[in-house]
């Protein structure tokens, strides 16, 4: 990842100057997580590479995806692909954007191996709030009492080193550099459930950038 970000400040450097659209796409990331310096790096190359600067808009997951949708954004960074099903503003770039090991954490050591288990044993599950994958996939797995959504991360593992919930589900991606504080040192991952591709996805209004960007996706990935 970190040769990746070198590759992209390269091209950055590279690619002519001058009077560029900026596209404002929403993402629910933290924008102090340092995991993301990388791939906000190589995705502000790929936009500059289509003709347009990108600016990132962090926030809530469930208001990114909606400001994207209504177009108070002009578009979502990283989704699971089909989103547009629930989001008909939205046009999928047919790139993928980042790979995603969807993982389950806990601060102990449960037989469980997969999603089914977790509901089987009764364990309170937490995710964040807004992700459509827990949504589809797991929500309907788990007690209702037992699901439990949060606003963020932060929150979600609050609960979790209390005790107040069992298992946490999020991305390897999305919470490696929480797993690297030494207040977090005794959660563990259980089991990876699924690995996902992410895409990125436009407002309708901006439905002709899609074939430029997707070219340099594919042209700056290589």
């Amino acid at each position: 990842m970190r040769r990746l970000a070198l590759a992209a400040m390269a091209l950055c450097l590279l690619l002519p100057l001058g009077a560029q659209t900026v596209l404002k796409m929403a993402t629910w990331s933290d924008p102090k997580d340092p995991i993301y310096v990388p791939i906000i790096a190589f995705a502000t190359a790929v936009y500059k590479d289509a003709g347009y600067e990108l600016e990132v808009d962090f926030k809530p997951a469930e208001r990114a995806i909606r400001d994207a949708n209504e177009g108070i954004d002009d578009g979502d960074l990283s989704r699971v692909k089909g989103i547009e099903a629930s989001y008909p503003n939205l046009v999928m770039i047919p790139e993928p954007f980042v790979t995603l090991n969807q993982v389950a954490y806990s601060t102990k050591p449960f037989e469980a191996k997969s999603i089914d288990d977790l509901g089987k044993l009764g364990l309170n599950v937490v995710v964040v709030i807004g992700n459509k994958i827990m949504d589809s996939l797991v929500k309907p797995k788990i007690a209702p009492e037992k699901y439990i959504e949060t606003a963020d991360l932060s929150s979600a593992l609050r609960l979790l080193l209390s005790g107040r919930v069992d298992v946490l589900l999020m991305a390897d991606l999305q919470i490696q550099s929480a797993l690297e504080q030494p207040q977090n040192a005794t959660i563990r991952p259980l089991f990876t459930w699924m690995s996902i591709s992410t895409f990125s996805y436009l407002n309708k209004k901006w439905a002709e950038a899609v074939p430029k960007i997707a070219a340099s996706y594919k042209k700056l990935r290589k």
